[in-house]
């Protein structure tokens, strides 16, 4: 096996034209809409969206909760950043969080026990998921009766799910995931480092330590144009990958992933250009939070990675790859709960768009993702 890494730069954007007349420090700023872009489709191509840890701490249940229909809306979460997913073919997440079924069981004050009301399933549908990982050390938090909800809600609104299933039969009749986009055949598998609540009841939730990894992305390589590996490992924190997650990831290249995205640091981790056998493939070693109640630096954000996914004469070839830095911004007005915005980050790089404390915080955010990721000028593509 032949290793080559290439460093990724930033995704170029361009910037919608601002109309707004508001004050330099509004109290609740609303950002001009973005046009939502058109994706025609093409055969044989996929445009992928790639973003880490969508999470529910209890201070984001208590935010969705709408008074005028006594209801959680968590689609308000989401809205700011729905137009950087609109020009994907494909758009990819780590939930990381249940859905319980029982109010009893949504996440509690002062833990990290996640549980979320139903309504979280139609949020991440309408915010333009087609898939999500359910592998991670929170999806048995609430159980094998969570994880098993958990999963039907996502089919009830036609969320694709990879990494965790209502039974051991149900897993074993269907290791891997596979669907099939502009006439490309994608195959997915997830897997978690572990479960902090251990086995779920009933259900089933692909680990690593099972030492299924090989055997599941070669099954996955039959008869699929691309592979795609979701990894929840690393530490918490660490804007490096460490030896065990180089060693996985080792593993699933070498089993013939094309793609591997990872999640848990709830940092940013660099992404990289791997060789091998000569054929470029792509890591994401850990994509950040997409959205959290993290509020310490480097935690506050994450990225939208974007790749395209292209059938070749010799397989698929993977280009035009960059990525789309978001942030977190808590907006906090008065006794009420506080509102949760996933914000394009460099459309709020000016100035007057946020309280001056904020501003400040998605500056740093954003230039310490540069110095990680690459400069914040101009566009890094992959092969092509």
């Amino acid at each position: 096996m032949r290793t080559r890494v290439i460093l990724l730069g930033l995704f170029a954007l361009t910037l919608a034209s601002q109309a707004s007349q508001a004050s330099a420090e509004p109290a609740a700023p609303t950002p001009a809409p973005t046009p939502t872009p058109t994706r025609t489709a093409t055969p044989g191509t996929v445009r992928f969206a790639a973003v880490g840890d969508i999470m529910t701490h209890w201070i984001q249940i208590q935010a969705a909760w709408k008074a005028s229909c006594k209801c959680h809306d968590f689609a308000p979460m989401f809205a700011d950043a729905r137009p950087l997913l609109a020009d994907a073919d494909v758009t990819f997440g780590n939930l990381e969080t249940t859905m319980p079924g029982d109010p009893r069981r949504y996440t509690p004050k002062g833990t990290v026990l996640f549980g979320a009301p139903d309504s979280l399933a139609d949020a991440v549908a309408g915010a333009g998921f087609d898939v999500v990982a359910t592998a991670n050390n929170h999806a048995a938090d609430t159980g094998g009766v969570g994880v098993k909800n958990t999963l039907a809600q996502l089919d009830r609104v036609g969320v694709l799910h990879a990494g965790s299933w209502p039974s051991p039969e149900a897993r074993a009749a269907n290791p891997v995931l596979r669907f099939e986009k502009n006439g490309l055949r994608i195959a997915m598998v997830a897997y978690s480092y572990g479960s902090n609540e251990g086995k779920p009841d009933g259900a089933a939730l692909a680990t690593l330590a099972q030492g299924t990894l090989e055997a599941d992305v070669r099954t996955a390589r039959v008869g699929a144009d691309v592979v795609i590996v979701s990894l929840h490992f690393g530490e918490q924190y660490e804007r490096k990958p460490n030896k065990k997650q180089r060693a996985f990831v080792g593993l699933a290249l070498a089993a013939g992933a094309d793609v591997v995205l990872g999640h848990h640091p709830h940092v940013l981790q660099p992404i990289e250009r791997i060789e091998v056998d000569g054929r470029s493939r792509l890591v994401a070693w850990s994509l950040g939070n997409f959205v959290a109640n993290y509020r310490m630096r480097y935690t506050d954000g994450g990225i939208v990675l974007g790749f395209t996914l292209e059938k070749g004469q010799s397989g698929v070839i993977i280009k035009d790859v960059g990525y789309r830095p978001v942030y977190v911004h808590v907006e906090k007005d008065g006794p009420t709960a506080p509102r949760f915005r996933i914000l394009p980050a460099l459309d709020y790089l000016t100035a007057g768009r946020l309280p001056a404390s904020a501003h400040k915080a998605l500056q740093q955010f954003v230039a310490d993702t540069a110095e990680l990721l690459g400069p914040a000028a101009g566009l890094t593509t992959a092969s092509r």
